[in-house]
């Protein structure tokens, strides 16, 4: 008899009774983890705003948060393309 996977769950269901996915090796369901993550989101509201803004400046123009700063603080708070006032 072979031993299952490390971290492997040892059954179908979380101990809430959520399915797990099929070929999971995570310790909790889908369902428990996007809870968990909404719950903390939701304790943690201007951590989660600083980390969403740095994500959206590094996926939407490869910028780094210090990138932007120093972006910000050379054009003097200015968009270069219209002049109008950037968000700091």
């Amino acid at each position: 008899m072979s031993s299952p996977a490390l971290g492997r769950p040892k059954s179908d269901t979380c101990k809430f009774g959520h399915t797990f996915t099929q070929g999971s090796t995570r310790q909790f369901c889908q369902e428990c983890k996007n809870r968990a993550t909404q719950r903390w989101r939701e304790a943690h509201p201007e951590r989660f705003r600083e980390l969403k803004r740095k994500q959206s400046l590094r996926d939407n123009f490869n910028l780094t948060h210090e990138d932007y700063q120093a972006m910000w603080k050379e054009q003097k708070g200015l968009c270069a393309a219209c002049g109008n006032p950037m968000p700091e």
